[in-house]
């Protein structure tokens, strides 16, 4: 087996206060966001994972961290936009989400592993997440109205990037982090389409932090086969 190793940029200790920042940011805004302000609450909520893409940025020893970098950027572009009070805000933020799947698929892609490869366990993963996304979009495309076409696009694509997440020869902690990411946006979907959810803030949230910390360590631990 390829031996991993962790990014440098990780190691040294200006990764580690930035790192540190990112994790005081998410659990300010996950515990607190009524103590931020409404002017700051946003920029707290993007800053988190702002800071992992440009630790990502920097990791220039990781092939395809530009990818990584990308696709966390456009996430806290994403958490800026639905945080904000703008017409069509939602769907300015599930775009922005769209293209930081894309992101991710373009990186999990050339570490895909052919299905002989492939254990029992990790095709029964791989049913369970058919199965889920298409009984999420039954249940929800026709509740989401005019906004069907384009929840559909986007699930599809976040489908997509779990799937190579599970295929790949990431770490199992990256995997674990595209299904967290899978399971924060199903939370979203049923609490706008279907009916409020309880302490949807705090589920939402951690969920998505740990979904994006995760394939965050995971993809800067084992660095794909190609080059950027």
């Amino acid at each position: 087996m390829r031996a991993t190793q962790e990014a440098a940029i990780l190691t040294r200790p200006s990764g580690l206060v930035l790192r540190a920042v990112a994790a005081l940011a998410a659990l300010a805004y996950l515990f607190a966001p009524e103590h931020l302000g409404e002017s700051f609450a946003p920029l707290i909520k993007a800053l988190p994972i702002w800071v992992l893409a440009y630790l990502a940025f920097l990791a220039k020893d990781v092939p395809l961290h530009n990818r990584l970098a990308l696709a966390l950027t456009l996430s806290g572009f994403g958490d800026l936009l639905l945080s904000l009070d703008l017409a069509n805000g939602f769907a300015y933020g599930m775009g922005a989400f769209l293209l930081a799947q894309l992101s991710y698929i373009a990186g999990f892609w050339p570490r895909r592993r052919p299905a002989v490869a492939l254990s029992g366990q990790d095709k029964a993963v791989l049913v369970g997440v058919i199965v889920w996304a298409v009984g999420l979009g039954i249940w929800l495309l026709p509740l989401a109205g005019a906004m069907a076409p384009a929840l559909m696009a986007y699930f599809s694509a976040l489908s997509l990037m779990v799937l190579l997440a599970l295929i790949s020869d990431a770490p199992r902690i990256a995997k674990i982090g595209a299904l967290l990411f899978l399971l924060s946006d199903s939370l979203i979907g049923i609490d706008r389409f279907v009916a409020p959810l309880p302490e949807r803030h705090l589920a939402v949230m951690a969920s998505y932090y740990l979904a994006q910390f995760m394939l965050f360590w995971g993809l800067m631990q084992s660095p794909p086969g190609g080059d950027d």
